[in-house]
């Protein structure tokens, strides 16, 4: 169950954000694979792997196992295929956004240990190397988003508005949660002793204390704390219900009375709130679409374009090997998509 769980999260996240292969066949070069108008040696294959474990060391382990280097083989065979039907203008506004989402990452890795230069070296990649991958990345995935129509996206607006009214909305909320079981000391309190130390926040804050102050002092929210409490601009469907219910409610800049939620009791300020309108999420239902079709595509259409796989036999991993990441579940938040990070599951407030 753990395998699979990572094993979509490999999929979904980080092939969307890394995926592709490039460089011309050599002569005498390994295939591994060939499909409508194309082939994927060895080298391609080899290179993709190293961008992967690059990013997500803990996925090492899994690259011995044959169905996901399989599965991995024909998402680069996929975004291959997209690249090649993509037009010359796509591909260019795709250049440009590559070049800087590879600045990002640069500028990211100024501060880590090892540096950028240094796993690269290891990985026998090149800054080129990742900045293809993300070209082609962008490429692909701009390409599925021309065929998604418009009125595909109404339709799912109309849906989605229809189940809930609020859907769209977003909302800047800064918040103190005072936990029931605190998730990083373990010590639990009861609801009274909960409620009490809520209120007394409450009045700290009426009498002029400073809320981002006194979130970081005392707020049981990880996932906000040390940004003074605050979520920004963030979708109000993330939360649970009666926090989702008091950001949409609540008068805007004013200290609440303790909300209470089953993590415990949460002093809000909603500071603002946004209207979803169809305009103003077009782009986010296009990529979400875009995202449906993707899946839809490797499906149904992808498995009549592959002609041949040839993969190389590869050998279990060894059953001493030392446990990574991936085992027990520990980093399973950390990898989807920064949407449920260890600070807002450890709080509850971004979970339905």
């Amino acid at each position: 169950m753990l395998r699979n769980k990572a094993f979509g999260i490999l999929i979904l996240v980080l092939i969307a954000a890394l995926v592709a292969g490039c460089g011309k066949t050599k002569e005498n070069a390994q295939v591994v694979a060939t499909y409508k108008d194309g082939e994927i040696t060895a080298q391609d294959f080899d290179k993709f792997k190293s961008v992967v474990t690059l990013f997500n060391p803990s996925y090492e382990q899994m690259m011995a196992e044959a169905s996901v280097q399989e599965s991995m083989l024909k998402q680069l065979i996929a975004y291959r295929i997209l690249n090649d039907r993509a037009d010359k203008s796509l591909k260019e506004k795709s250049e440009t956004k590559a070049k800087e989402q590879m600045a990002e990452i640069t500028k990211y890795y100024e501060s880590q240990k090892p540096t950028l230069e240094e796993q690269l070296k290891a990985k026998k990649l090149t800054k080129d190397d990742i900045q293809d991958f993300l070209q082609l990345d962008e490429t692909a995935r701009s390409y599925m988003g021309t065929q998604v129509k418009e009125a595909d996206m109404k339709k799912e607006f109309e849906t989605n508005t229809k189940t809930d009214k609020h859907y769209y909305d977003k909302a800047s909320v800064r918040h103190i949660l005072v936990a029931f079981e605190n998730a990083e000391t373990g010590k639990k309190l009861t609801k009274e002793e909960a409620l009490k130390k809520a209120k007394d926040i409450q009045a700290k804050l009426n009498a002029g204390g400073d809320f981002a102050a006194l979130a970081k002092e005392f707020s049981d929210d990880p996932g906000s704390k040390e940004n003074g409490g605050l979520y920004a601009d963030a979708p109000v469907s993330q939360w649970v219900e009666q926090f989702k219910k008091a950001a949409i409610e609540l008068p805007l800049n004013k200290v609440s009375d303790p909300v209470e939620t089953s993590y415990g009791y949460h002093v809000m300020k909603v500071e603002k709130r946004t209207e979803g309108t169809y305009d103003s999420v077009k782009d986010q239902l296009r990529e979400s679409l875009a995202g449906q079709q993707m899946s839809t595509f490797l499906e149904k259409e992808l498995p009549g374009l592959i002609t041949k796989t040839n993969l190389p036999k590869t050998e279990a991993p060894k059953t001493d090997a030392p446990k990574t990441g991936t085992e027990g579940g520990a980093n399973q938040g950390s990898t989807n998509g920064g949407k449920t990070d260890s600070g807002s599951t450890n709080s509850g407030t971004t979970t339905k």
